[in-house]
């Protein structure tokens, strides 16, 4: 029992001493995060974890978080933990990076301790630590609350999309076929729009297109002829189609 009264006294100072650096964010973390032009040694490469919860106090499970991050994986050369818009930042060389198993055991720490929902996202590595910040924001983005840790490039296509669907959200790309074909679905119950996709989905290739929707080709065809029969929709026009897919596409992504 002194033994480990011993050890306890001599860690305190040490673990003040961290607590205390948790508790003050490092501008050349900021900087890294943030700043484009921020100068890095040559080939470099810089890995970030994007982190957010889902609280009612987000302000001050933010800073939790953080400090938890930065006890944890903050303390090496060119690293730092930060709260930028909500979301906690955490930069390191990707040398000194960890593997998502050993976040995800940190998130779960992190939902257990806090109470709520917690999400990390990883982007990276790249020379640029602000690219692989703005990564790791487009993974967290399109993670659900309470999600397991994820990659940007396990997610690359679906986070991209999500986030061109929002870039447009205030521009109309539906064309007037398109948007007379989806009432027309919302009103009688029909499935054009899924076959128009479909089709679009395996680049015209009517067999593979059916078979994704347990339809039979001659059955298929035959919603094709009356999207244009019934809503002037010519799908034979290549500009059409990019427009008729950006529309059906990008929509479900907003």
């Amino acid at each position: 029992m002194a033994a480990l009264q011993r050890a306890a006294a001599d860690a305190a100072p040490l673990l003040s001493q961290r607590a205390q650096a948790a508790g003050i964010e490092r501008p050349r973390a900021r900087e890294l995060l943030t700043d484009p032009a921020a100068v890095t040694p040559h080939g470099q490469l810089y890995t970030v974890v994007a982190a957010r919860t889902a609280s009612d106090r987000p302000e001050a499970a933010a800073s939790r978080l953080r400090g938890m991050l930065e006890l944890t994986f903050g303390q090496q050369q060119d690293s730092g933990a930060v709260v930028i818009d909500g979301a906690v930042y955490l930069v390191m060389r990707s040398e000194n990076s960890v593997t998502v198993g050993e976040l995800e055991q940190l998130r779960l720490r992190a939902v257990s301790s806090l109470g709520i929902p917690v999400m990390f996202a990883i982007g990276g590595p790249d020379e640029r630590p602000s690219t692989a910040r703005v990564h790791a924001q487009w993974a967290l983005d399109a993670c659900e609350d309470g999600s397991p840790t994820v990659l940007f490039d396990d997610v690359r296509v679906h986070a991209t999309l999500r986030r061109a669907g929002a870039a447009l959200s205030e521009v109309s790309l539906a064309l007037p076929a398109v948007e007379r074909m989806l009432a027309c679905d919302v009103t009688e119950g029909t499935d054009y729009a899924a076959t128009v996709l479909a089709l679009l989905a395996h680049e015209s290739n009517v067999a593979a297109a059916s078979a994704s929707l347990y339809l039979h080709p001659n059955t298929f065809r035959y919603r094709l002829r009356r999207t244009k029969e019934l809503f002037g929709l010519d799908l034979a026009d290549a500009d059409t189609r990019l427009l008729a897919w950006m529309s059906l596409r990008l929509g479900g992504e907003r």
